[in-house]
């Protein structure tokens, strides 16, 4: 079953991967001004050359015969004709021959140079403003530049804003479904049990129908009649959830057939259990139990398929494998807590028992998840600008990334979430920079929070309903 802290890490994890899609959409921003301007100074390259073709046709054609292209620039129309108007009314045609016609193509290149200056400083313009600007959603820009310029200068903003809320609303949704996932997981696991013991009846009925008759041994398909495995079979509550996540039954036989084969029919655990007398519901619940805990949830054949469904499988693993417990007990009632020799207990199944929620309640949990990770996306700024300010001695870049994460997260928290006591906050986070950051992580969260949470208190930010919210001790 889920709890806040699970939720807390999967925000945590959608944040984390948000600071990477904002570094890269960065990047991607400033390329495209660079592929622009690599654009721009290429064309003045192509301008430079074209006078120097224009100029070698026409130069020996009378002015009057002379094409020029109207559809070329006209800075290329004119230093073209103005090089040619050069040559022609110069008394030294025939030195500038002897030259190639240096002097004159001197004067062109000379202009482009002035040209690429100015486009060089330009772009250095363009870059520094977008670098300060490219953060705010509407930005006063003051920029000394042509109107080609600006233009970049407004999509590389457009660029950066349009695949962050991209990438915003992706990583919601996704950190939604992973949470799904979990419950679908926890569903296959129990699917799966089903299917072993739908497998073991399938190869009693197969040898009671060989030719040869050979004699069948009511041990050796003890399984097929499992009383958990016949529970689960049997439960509406399942079919209905099989159904509505639209689990396919013939996808997952694949698998379990696998397992069944190489796994399951050679595990001591099994076999052992095999050979027992007549069917006891607490050898039966023992017996899924451990194919659940060791097999199912354990042995890469069924772990490389729950990977490919759910990438932190590895993280939720057990989340999924308690869930799948709980069922259990569910099914078997109170029989661990009985006192006595189970044998002479009378066990009731519990044929009507209810599938382990997700959460106590997962609709509270979707408002905190989704408020948890929104807020911290609308303020982050704000949360980044209290960081800096108490880390003046301390270039905020160069924070563990991680931690900056877990800082503003848990600033968040203190500020928005009005009923969470605050020392329930800095604690949370405290566990988390201690479980998934540097060593160093757990001593610097607790001590910046304590004193940022002294600060917001004083200024007024934070604010809290009840006994013992405000108290960070």
């Amino acid at each position: 079953m889920l709890n806040r802290r699970y939720l807390r890490i999967k925000v945590m994890q959608g944040l984390y991967a948000l600071e990477h899609s904002r570094n890269a959409n960065y990047l991607l921003s400033l390329d495209l001004i660079e592929k622009q301007f690599d654009t721009r100074f290429s064309q003045l390259a192509e301008d430079e050359k074209q006078v120097g073709w224009i100029f070698e046709k026409n130069h020996q054609r009378k002015p009057e015969n002379i094409q020029i292209g109207k559809k070329l620039p006209e800075k290329v129309r004119q230093l073209a004709l103005d090089i040619l108007d050069a040559y022609w009314n110069s008394d030294e045609q025939e030195a500038l021959q002897e030259q190639k016609f240096a002097p004159l193509l001197q004067q062109v290149r000379a202009s482009y140079k002035e040209d690429n200056d100015a486009l060089t400083e330009e772009k250095k313009n363009i870059m520094a403003v977008f670098k300060e600007v490219y953060e705010q959603e509407q930005p006063t820009i003051d920029v000394d530049a042509s109107d080609v310029s600006k233009k970049t200068l407004v999509k590389a903003i457009d660029i950066y804003h349009n695949k962050l809320q991209e990438d915003v609303k992706n990583l919601e949704a996704r950190l939604l479904q992973q949470s799904r996932i979990i419950y679908t997981n926890y569903l296959i696991g129990l699917i799966w049990v089903t299917e072993i013991a739908e497998l073991v009846n399938l190869e009693k009925a197969a040898k009671a129908s060989s030719l040869l008759k050979a004699p069948i041994f009511e041990g050796d398909y003890k399984m097929g009649q499992n009383v958990v495995c016949q529970t689960l079979k049997n439960s509406d509550a399942l079919k209905l959830a099989k159904e509505q996540r639209k689990i396919d039954d013939a996808v997952l036989r694949t698998t379990v057939r696998e397992l069944y084969k190489k796994v399951i029919k050679e595990d001591e655990e099994y076999i052992n259990y095999q050979k027992l007398g007549q069917n006891n519901a607490e050898d039966d619940k023992k017996i899924v139990n451990h194919i659940l805990k060791n097999i199912i949830f354990k042995h890469e054949i069924t772990n490389s398929y729950f990977e490919e469904l759910d990438l932190s499988w590895s993280e939720n693993r057990k989340v999924v494998q308690s869930m799948a417990v709980k069922t259990i007990k569910a099914i078997m009632g109170d029989t661990e807590e009985e006192d006595g020799d189970a044998e002479e207990t009378e066990i009731t199944i519990n044929k009507n028992f209810e599938l382990s929620p997700l959460s106590k309640n997962w609709d509270e949990d979707v408002v905190f998840y989704k408020n948890l990770y929104n807020f911290n996306v609308e303020g982050n700024q704000r949360y980044e600008d209290i960081i800096a300010k108490k880390t003046k001695n301390w270039d905020i870049e160069r924070l563990a990334l991680i931690d900056k994460v877990i800082l503003k997260m848990a600033i968040c928290e203190m500020i928005n979430f009005y009923s969470i006591p605050v020392k329930v906050t800095i604690n949370e986070y405290i566990e988390l920079a201690k479980t998934y950051s540097t060593p160093k992580s757990k001593k610097f969260v607790n001590g910046l929070l304590d004193s940022i949470a002294q600060d917001l208190i004083e200024q007024g930010d934070i604010k809290k309903s009840g006994r013992g919210l405000m108290d960070n001790k």
